[in-house]
C-alpha cells in the first residue's frame, strides 16, 4: 500500500495517540502490537515507513529492524525509545534505522521525522529514475554509435557493388540505344532486359540499406500467393537466362492468400534466390547449373524451397551466413542480403533452414505462417 505507515509498539495507548494524530494528518496508519505481527503484515501492507518501539515482548525492535532491512532495505524505520535505551537507539542507527525519537513521544517530533523520511524516499526515487534514464540514454547512445559504425562499414561494403550495378545499367542502356539506332528489336529487347534487371537490383540494394539503417513498422497486407510470386519469378527467369542457369519453378495449386509485409518479404526471397544464382555462377565446372524454386501450401504455412547445384557451403560458412556484413563474394557482396532476409523471415514468425555441403549445392527451406500470430483473418 503506497505511503502506508506501520506503527509497532506493545503499548496500545502509545499506538493510539500516535495513530490518531497521524490519521488526522491524512496518513494511512496500520498498527501491530509486537514484532511478529509486524513481520506478518509487511507483505500485506507494504509500508514505506515503519515506526517501532525497541523493547517489546518476543521480537525486539532491533531484531524487527534487521528483519525489515533484509526483506526490503528501502523501508525507512523510525525507532521510538525510552530515555534509558539510548545505547539501543544508537545500535539501531548502525543497522540503518532512519531516526529515533525519545519517549514520551512528541507529535511534532514525529511529524518532523516522518517528513524527513518521506523526503529521503522521494529523493531516492528521483535518483533511481534519473539513473535509469541516464543508463537508457547511454544504451541508446552506444546503440547509435554501433549503428553509425555499421553504416560506415555498409557504405564501404556496397560501394563496389553499386558501382558494378550502375556499370551494368549503363551497358544495358547503351545496348538499348544501339538497338534503337539500328532498328534492331532483339538488341532493343536485350538492352531493356539488362537495364530492367540492373534497375531492380539497385532498387533492392537501396531497400536493403534503408531496411537496416532505420527502424520500420511491421505492416501486413493479405495478398494472393500467386500475385506475390509473379514479379519475383519473372525477375529470376530473366536473371537465370542471362546467366545460362536453368530455372525450374514448382508452384503448387490452390495456394490461396497469406498476410505478409509484402515488399520486405519479396526482397528477402529475392536475396536468397539471387544468392543461389551467384552460387551457380561461382561453380564454373558445373555443366548444367540449375535452381529449383518450389512453393506449396501446408495447413498453416506457405513453404518456399530454393535449391541450387552451385558451390555449396562448409559448416563454418553456414554458421556465419546470417551475420551482418559477412560475405563470401568479395567486392561483389554487401553482406546485407541474407542478414536482412533472415531478419524479415523472423519478423514474420517464420523459419529459415539451410542444408548445404561443399560441391553439393544448397537447399534453403523457408516457412511463412499464413497469418502472423495474434492477427485475425480479414475477408479478402
Amino acid at each position: 500500500m503506497k505511503n502506508a505507515i506501520l506503527l509497532v509498539d506493545d503499548d496500545q495507548e502509545v499506538r493510539n495517540v500516535i495513530a490518531t494524530a497521524l490519521t488526522e494528518d491524512g496518513h494511512a496508519v496500520h498498527q501491530a502490537k509486537n514484532g511478529a505481527d509486524a513481520v506478518a503484515a509487511l507483505d500485506r501492507i507494504r509500508p514505506s515507513i515503519v515506526m517501532t518501539g525497541i523493547k517489546m515482548p518476543g521480537m525486539s525492535g532491533v531484531e524487527l529492524l534487521k528483519t525489515i532491512k533484509r526483506k526490503n532495505p528501502e523501508i525507512e524505520v523510525i525507532v521510538l525509545t525510552a530515555h534509558g535505551d539510548m545505547d539501543l537507539a544508537v545500535r539501531c542507527l548502525r543497522h540503518n534505522a532512519f531516526d529515533f525519537i525519545a519517549k514520551p513521544v512528541n507529535i511534532e517530533n514525529i511529524r518532523l521525522a516522518l517528513k524527513n523520511a518521506r523526503n529521503k524516499i522521494v529523493s531516492r526515487q528521483m535518483l533511481r529514475a534519473y539513473t535509469e534514464n541516464l543508463e537508457e540514454s547511454i544504451r541508446e547512445k552506444s546503440a547509435l554509435q554501433d549503428r553509425l559504425s555499421s553504416l560506415g562499414l555498409m557504405i564501404s561494403s556496397i560501394s563496389h557493388n553499386l558501382k558494378g550495378l550502375l556499370t551494368g545499367l549503363d551497358g544495358g542502356l547503351h545496348i538499348l540505344n544501339s538497338g534503337i539506332r539500328r532498328d534492331d528489336p532483339d538488341r532493343v529487347r536485350e538492352g531493356a532486359d539488362i537495364a530492367s534487371r540492373m534497375s531492380a537490383q539497385i532498387s533492392r540494394l537501396i531497400s536493403n540499406v534503408l531496411y537496416y539503417s532505420k527502424k520500420r513498422d511491421f505492416s501486413t497486407t493479405e495478398i494472393h500467393v500467386s500475385d506475390f510470386l509473379c514479379e519475383m519469378v519473372e525477375f529470376m527467369e530473366t536473371k537465370a537466362r542471362e546467366g545460362h542457369i536453368e530455372f525450374e519453378k514448382k508452384i503448387g495449386p490452390s495456394l490461396g492468400t497469406f498476410r505478409i509485409d509484402i515488399s520486405p518479404l519479396r526482397s528477402a526471397l529475392l536475396n536468397v534466390l539471387e544468392n543461389a544464382a551467384d552460387a551457380c555462377e561461382a561453380a564454373p565446372g558445373q555443366k548444367k547449373p540449375k535452381i529449383v524454386f518450389s512453393v506449396k501450401k501446408t495447413p498453416r504455412h506457405i513453404r518456399f524451397d530454393i535449391q541450387d547445384n552451385g558451390v555449396g557451403m562448409d559448416a563454418e560458412t553456414q554458421k556465419k551466413m546470417f551475420n551482418l556484413f559477412f560475405s563470401t563474394k568479395g567486392h561483389k557482396g554487401t553482406g546485407l542480403g541474407l542478414f536482412i532476409a533472415h531478419d524479415v523471415i523472423q519478423r514474420h514468425h517464420g523459419d529459415m533452414r539451410v542444408d548445404s555441403a561443399p560441391g553439393k549445392g544448397t537447399r534453403v527451406h523457408i516457412m511463412i505462417p499464413l497469418f502472423p500470430p495474434g492477427l485475425k483473418r480479414e475477408k479478402f
